[in-house]
Order: structure tokens, then C-alpha cells, then sequence
């Protein structure tokens, strides 16, 4: 029972890093939607008429190639299409690459641990 107790204490690290990687490509894809919705409402009024409809847009973007039956006019949701998928995939990358660091650290430390129990 302590080793369970002292493994959930040492990934609860890892499921934090977890927990703020999916806050953090949350906020970014709400805000990504809503500045879609500013810049292409008033552009394209029948397309972009609601925030569920821009949501759709950069959710198809970033985890398919995107939406072909619909091009973007303005050049800042077009900035927007083009740098959302990049920053979400840096935080994706850098979120699995912190948690890779985390477990070999927690690794290290629990043969060190043991090594000096001998």
C-alpha cells in the first residue's frame, strides 16, 4: 500500500503538468475561435454568423487538415487559421517533453533513493 501511495505521490507532478497542457490549449483554441468570429463575422456574416461556427473552423483546422468549403477573407483570421494549429502543436510538444523530463527526474531520484538503502 505505501509504494501505491508513494507512486500516485510522485506522478501527481505529471498529472498537474497534464491538467494545465489541456487549460492551456483550452484557452487557446476558445480565443483563437473568438478572434475568428471578430475579424470574419462582418466579412462573411452567413458563415461565420455565430461563435459555434468559428469554434468549428479552427477545431477542423488544428486536428484535420481544415475545411475546404470555406476560405477565410480577412488577413487577421487568416493570421489566426495560420498561427493557432502551430502554437497548439509547441504547447502539445513542449507539454510531452516536460513530462518525459519529469520521469526520468522521479526515476533518478527513486534509484537514488534505493542505491542508498543498500
Amino acid at each position: 500500500m505505501g509504494r501505491i501511495v508513494k507512486k500516485m505521490k510522485n506522478n501527481s507532478g505529471i498529472i498537474r503538468k497534464f491538467i494545465v497542457l489541456v487549460i492551456l490549449l483550452s484557452v487557446l483554441i476558445f480565443l483563437s475561435a473568438f478572434g475568428l468570429y471578430i475579424f470574419e463575422k462582418d466579412a462573411q456574416p452567413d458563415t461565420f454568423g455565430s461563435f459555434s461556427s468559428a469554434l468549428l473552423v479552427i477545431f477542423l483546422t488544428i486536428f484535420t487538415v481544415g475545411y475546404s468549403d470555406l476560405s477565410l477573407i480577412t488577413p487577421g483570421g487568416q493570421f489566426i487559421i495560420m498561427v493557432t494549429p502551430i502554437i497548439c502543436y509547441l504547447i502539445v510538444v513542449a507539454g510531452i517533453i516536460s513530462v518525459f523530463l519529469s520521469s526520468v527526474k522521479i526515476r533518478n531520484i527513486s534509484e537514488k533513493n534505493t542505491s542508498e538503502k543498500i
